[in-house]
C-alpha cells in the first residue's frame, strides 16, 4: 500500500480529486493498492462520484482530535532562530533607575513588513514602546524597571524568532571620571512622576539627575513664593559628582537663594526613586533611603528636616535645615545665590553641628561615629569658574586617604551589597505550568493566567520568556496540520449546508457554516482561517436569497401610500427605518422568509425610499401642517425662556446679589446683561425651530412665530428679571 506522503504526491487527476484529497488520505488506509492508484487516476464522473459518496459517509463517522502536545517532545526540537534579523543596541549596559531606555535596532533581511507585526519577549521585567520603521530599521525603546537584572532580549515576527541579545543593567556608577562632556543645552522629562535631566550630549535617553520639589504650603513650605528643592545629580552618571543640591527660596528673589550641596560616601550607587502611591523613595550612594511624601515633605530615612527660613534679614538666614543620621560620610557645603562648592559671601565657617549656618569652608560628618571635620572648599573643588565643577576625588580610595590625613577618620563599610532576591527553579516552574495547561480548551491563556500568579516577578519574567518560545515550538508543529484540516472541514460543511435550510430560521449562512465548524487547533483561530472559504460559499446563497425577496415585495410600495399613519415626519433615515418596520408587518406565510425577515430589509429600504419621494406621501404631508405654528411658537418661548435663565445666571457672577449694595449698585448693569443678548437668544430658538423634520418638509415660514415672540419679549424678560434679580 502507498503511504501519505506517496499518494499524495500522485493526486493530480482533477481539482474535485484535490478537493477531497484530506478525505481520502484518511480513508487510503481502509483501500487495497489497487483501489488507491484508482482513485488517483479518476476521469470517469460517475466512477469519481461514487468514490465520494464513500468518502463523504465515511468522514463523517470520524471527528479531528487534537492531541495535547508534550513538552519533552516541544523542547527536544530546538526552536531554530532566524538569520534574517539583526539586533542591536543602542548601549549594551544602561543604569536601571526605571527612567534610562535604551533603543533596539532591527535590520531584517529581505523584508518589507509592518512594525505592528513585531513582538518584543524579555526574560526580565521592562517598558517598552510600539516599533517603528525608518530606512528599512525597526526600531523600538525600552525602559528596564528599577533595580531591574540584565534583560535578556528576542524579536519575534509571526513564526520567525531572532537571536539573542543581553541589555546589561547596572545601579553602580558606570565610571569614576567624568570627561567631562560640554553639552550646548540641558532638557528635562517627566517620567513616572517625577522631572528627570539630561545633557543634550548624553545619549538619549539616560539621565543624569532627578529632582523632588517642595512647594508647600505645609509645616516645611509656608511663606508665599517659598520651596524647597532636592535635586539629586550624578552627571554622566560617574561617581566624580554624585550630589544632592538643596535650594531653598524664602521669597522670589533667585539670589536669596540658599544653596547646600551634599556628597555621600561610600558612593556605591547611583541615587534612583521609586514612586509609591506619589510616595517618593530615594535610594542615596551609601544605599541608604530618603523617604517623601507626595507633597515633598522628607517622611523618613537617613534625614530630618526642619522648615525654610523665611526671615526679614537674608544675611541672618539659616541653610536648608537637613540633619544627617545615616550611618555614612556626608560632605556639606552651602552658599547664597552661588554654586555652594566656590560661593563664600560669608566669613563665618560652617556650624560644626548640621552644616546649617554659614557657608566658609565645608562641613564632613562620620555618620558612624560622630565625628565631624571642617576643611577649605578648596580641598574639593577648584578655585576658577568653569562648568563643570569637578570634585577633585573621582574615586572612594582616593577621598578615603583624603579623609584618614586631614579628618582622622575613613569612610565606613556599611556592609556587602544587597544579594539578589532568589528566584526559583524556573525549569520546575515551567513543567509544572506546561503539565497543568496542556489540556486547557486555550492553551495561551492558560500559560499566561498561570505565569501571573509567580509572586517573584524576576521569576515570572524568565518562567514566561521560556514558555513564549515553546508555545512558538508548539505553534510551528501545530501549523502542519492546518491545511489538510480546512479541507475536510469544507467538505463537511458544505454538505450540511445543502442537505436542509432550517438554519436560516435562526442563523445567517456564514454563523451556520461557523457553528458546523468541528475542529480546534491550540494556536491557531481556524474558524477565522477557514472564514474567506466561507463568505464566498456563502456569498452565493445570500445573493440568491436576495433576489428571491426582491420578487415578493414588488407590490408592497402600493400598499404602503394608501395610509401613512405609521410615519412620525422626522429624518430621511428615519422615514425609511419606519416604514421598513410596516412593511415588515405585511409579511405572511406566503413569502418564503417570512420566518426569516431580515431578509427583505434590503428591498424594503430601496421600496422605501421610492415611497418618501412619491406625490402621494408629499401630499400627505401638506395635510400635517395644520396648526404647526402654534406648535412652533410654544416650543421656541420654552427656548427662549431656558436660554434667558442662564443668561441671567451668567450676569449674576459679574454682578452679584450677595449684598444689598450689590443689588442695588448693579441693578442697571444686570438688567443690561440680560437685555442686551436678548435678540440672539430669540434668533437662535428660532433657527433651532427652522431644523424642525415638518418645518422642513411642509416649508413653513416662521415669520408669524418671530412677530409672536416679540410681542412676548418684555414680559419675559421682567418674569426672569424677577425670579433672578430681586
Amino acid at each position: 500500500m502507498l503511504n501519505r506522503s506517496e499518494t499524495v504526491r500522485q493526486m493530480n487527476a482533477s481539482d474535485l480529486v484535490l478537493h477531497f484529497r484530506p478525505i481520502f488520505r484518511q480513508l487510503s488506509p481502509l483501500l487495497s493498492d489497487h483501489e488507491t492508484q484508482d482513485f488517483t487516476a479518476l476521469t470517469d464522473k460517475s466512477l469519481m462520484r461514487n468514490y465520494l459518496f464513500t468518502a463523504l459517509i465515511l468522514s463523517g463517522c470520524s471527528t479531528f482530535q487534537h492531541h495535547p502536545m508534550n513538552l519533552r517532545e516541544i523542547a527536544s526540537t530546538k526552536l531554530q532562530n532566524s538569520e534574517m534579523f539583526d539586533l542591536k543596541l543602542s548601549q549594551d549596559l544602561i543604569f536601571a533607575n526605571g527612567a534610562n531606555s535604551v533603543v533596539l535596532q532591527v535590520g531584517i533581511k529581505n523584508q518589507d513588513i509592518n512594525p505592528e507585526d513585531l513582538k518584543l519577549i524579555s526574560d526580565a521585567p521592562m517598558e517598552s514602546g510600539k516599533f517603528t520603521a525608518k530606512d528599512g530599521i525597526y526600531a523600538i525603546t525600552i525602559k528596564p524597571k528599577v533595580k531591574s537584572p540584565n534583560l535578556k532580549l528576542m524579536v519575534i515576527w509571526k513564526d520567525q524568532i531572532s537571536s539573542t541579545i543581553v541589555l546589561k543593567t547596572t545601579m553602580k556608577p558606570l565610571s569614576d571620571t567624568m570627561i567631562p562632556l560640554k553639552s550646548p543645552s540641558n532638557e528635562s522629562a517627566w517620567i513616572s512622576g517625577l522631572y528627570y535631566q539630561r545633557q543634550e550630549n548624553l545619549p538619549a535617553g539616560q539621565f543624569e539627575g532627578f529632582q523632588v520639589d517642595n512647594q508647600g504650603p505645609n509645616p516645611i513650605v509656608s511663606a508665599q513664593d517659598s520651596s524647597r528643592q532636592f535635586d539629586f545629580e550624578f552627571e554622566e552618571q560617574a561617581r566624580q559628582n554624585i550630589s544632592m543640591m538643596i535650594s531653598d527660596a524664602p521669597n522670589g528673589t533667585v539670589s536669596h537663594t540658599m544653596h547646600s550641596l551634599f556628597m555621600f560616601f561610600p558612593r556605591k550607587y547611583l541615587p534612583y526613586a521609586e514612586v509609591n502611591k506619589k510616595e517618593v523613595t530615594v535610594t542615596l550612594p551609601t544605599g541608604e533611603k530618603m523617604m517623601f511624601a507626595e507633597s515633598g515633605e522628607i517622611i523618613d530615612g537617613a534625614f530630618e528636616e526642619g522648615p525654610v527660613d523665611t526671615g526679614p534679614d537674608r544675611f541672618k538666614r539659616t541653610y536648608a535645615d537637613l540633619k544627617y543620621h545615616g550611618k555614612g560620610i556626608v560632605l556639606r557645603a552651602n552658599a547664597r545665590g552661588q554654586m555652594p562648592q566656590q560661593g563664600q559671601f560669608e566669613a563665618t565657617k560652617i556650624d560644626m553641628e548640621y552644616g546649617i549656618k554659614y557657608s566658609a569652608d565645608v562641613l564632613i560628618i562620620n555618620g558612624t561615629t560622630g565625628q565631624r571635620c571642617r576643611r577649605p572648599k578648596i580641598d574639593f573643588w577648584p578655585s576658577e569658574d568653569v562648568s563643570p565643577i569637578l570634585f577633585k576625588f573621582p574615586s572612594d580610595k582616593e577621598f578615603d586617604v583624603y579623609l584618614k590625613a586631614k579628618c582622622n577618620f575613613g569612610i565606613p563599610d556599611l556592609g556587602n551589597d544587597p544579594k539578589p532576591a532568589s528566584e526559583e527553579n524556573i525549569s520546575d516552574l515551567v513543567s509544572e505550568i506546561w503539565s497543568k495547561c496542556q489540556n486547557a480548551a486555550d492553551l495561551k491563556s492558560c500559560v499566561e493566567l498561570e505565569a501571573s500568579f509567580i509572586e517573584n516577578d524576576a521569576s515570572k519574567s524568565k518562567v514566561k520568556f521560556e514558555l513564549e518560545l515553546i508555545l512558538l515550538g508548539a505553534k510551528e508543529k501545530e501549523k502542519l496540520e492546518i491545511e489538510g484540516v480546512i479541507q475536510k472541514e469544507l467538505v463537511t460543511i458544505r454538505a450540511a449546508l445543502l442537505s436542509e435550510a432550517t438554519w436560516l430560521e435562526k442563523q445567517s449562512c456564514l454563523e451556520k457554516s461557523k457553528t458546523l465548524v468541528k475542529s480546534t487547533f491550540q494556536f491557531h483561530d481556524l474558524k477565522q482561517l477557514i472564514r474567506p472559504k466561507l463568505e464566498k460559499n456563502c456569498a452565493s446563497i445570500k445573493e440568491e436569497m436576495d433576489q428571491i425577496a426582491a420578487r415578493e415585495v414588488s407590490g408592497f410600495d402600493e400598499r404602503l401610500k394608501e395610509n401613512f399613519d405609521w410615519s412620525t415626519i422626522s429624518t430621511s433615515d428615519k422615514f425609511i427605518s419606519e416604514c421598513q418596520a410596516k412593511a415588515l408587518t405585511m409579511l405572511s406565510s406566503r413569502n418564503r422568509y417570512h420566518q426569516t425577515p431580515t431578509i427583505y430589509l434590503a428591498s424594503f429600504k430601496s421600496l422605501c425610499q421610492n415611497v418618501e419621494s412619491s406625490e402621494s406621501y408629499k401630499a400627505w404631508l401638506q395635510t400635517q401642517g395644520a396648526g404647526l405654528e402654534e406648535k412652533i411658537f410654544a416650543q421656541v418661548m420654552i427656548e427662549v425662556e431656558l436660554k434667558g435663565e442662564k443668561q441671567a445666571q451668567s450676569c449674576l457672577i459679574t454682578y452679584p446679589v450677595n449684598t444689598q449694595l450689590n443689588r442695588m449698585r448693579y441693578k442697571t448693569q444686570r438688567e443690561n446683561c440680560l437685555v442686551d443678548n436678548w435678540y440672539a437668544i430669540e434668533a437662535e430658538a428660532v433657527k433651532t425651530a427652522q431644523e424642525d423634520p415638518l418645518v422642513k418638509k411642509v416649508n413653513l415660514s416662521l415669520e408669524s412665530v418671530k412677530t409672536k415672540v416679540a410681542m412676548e419679549r418684555r414680559r419675559l424678560q421682567l418674569k426672569i428679571m424677577k425670579k433672578y434679580f430681586l
